[in-house]
């Protein structure tokens, strides 16, 4: 179930990269969590971010997943080096765990998944939720925060990467020495997603439609810490 996908950047000639697939697996059965490891500092950087939210670490652990049930949290792959959320899917184990977890330990849009059953490797992990019928997962809330980028005449200057039109993010794959981001928004760094374009959520078209469009484009970012 791996693949690849070509997709342009916000500004300039088309460029290509590898991407993993989006890949959707998910739970039935229970769920226990254990408590955050720690919570990153926050740190804000550039005067165009106006909130950040802290990250931290959990685990949590599923079983009793029955044949052909899945696990319940739609994931998408970041060039075959990182997994994260894209989406809790209703009725689910995974659902039914945030419904009973503390807010700090819910599974949330963004979230990256850190390792299953002990793998770090984004194969092992996708083959481990995929093929077991238990798991014990390492997550990691990323720090988010908010820019607002003013073009002023300029281009972006930042090229995003998106698995499929309708995939759930932006992945920073580039930015330009000059370019709006890199003068308005210094706190934008490669390898950053973008979860939102001026409250647009979870459709990677509309975001860069929003992007291209808007003088002024306000950027919802995710960063794993």
């Amino acid at each position: 179930m791996f693949g690849c996908c070509v997709t342009p950047s916000v500004d300039g000639p088309d460029t290509a990269s590898v991407i993993a697939p989006t890949d959707a697996t998910n739970v039935q059965g229970s769920a226990e969590h254990v408590p955050a490891l720690g919570a990153a500092p926050r740190t804000h950087g550039a005067a165009v971010v106006k909130s950040a939210e802290p990250a931290g670490e959990f685990e949590v652990t599923f079983s009793g997943k029955a044949l052909g049930q899945t696990w319940g949290l739609k994931l998408e792959t970041i060039w075959k080096v990182a997994i994260f959320v894209a989406s809790v899917s209703p009725e689910s184990l995974a659902e039914r765990y945030n419904q009973e977890a503390p807010e700090a330990l819910r599974i949330r849009s963004g979230d990256y998944i850190v390792a299953a059953n002990g793998a770090v490797d984004t194969g092992e992990m996708l083959r481990a939720m995929q093929e077991q019928a238990s798991l014990r997962l390492a997550i990691r809330h990323p720090r988010i925060f908010t820019a607002k980028v003013p073009k002023r005449g300029r281009p972006l200057g930042l090229t995003a990467k998106h698995n499929s039109d309708d995939g759930f993010a932006l992945f920073v794959a580039g930015i330009a020495e000059e370019g709006a981001v890199k003068t308005e928004a210094a706190d934008i760094d490669v390898g950053d997603i973008i979860i939102a374009v001026n409250g647009h959520i979870g459709n990677a078209k509309t975001m860069l439609e929003e992007i291209k469009h808007s003088e002024e484009p306000e950027l919802t970012i995710a960063r794993r810490c």
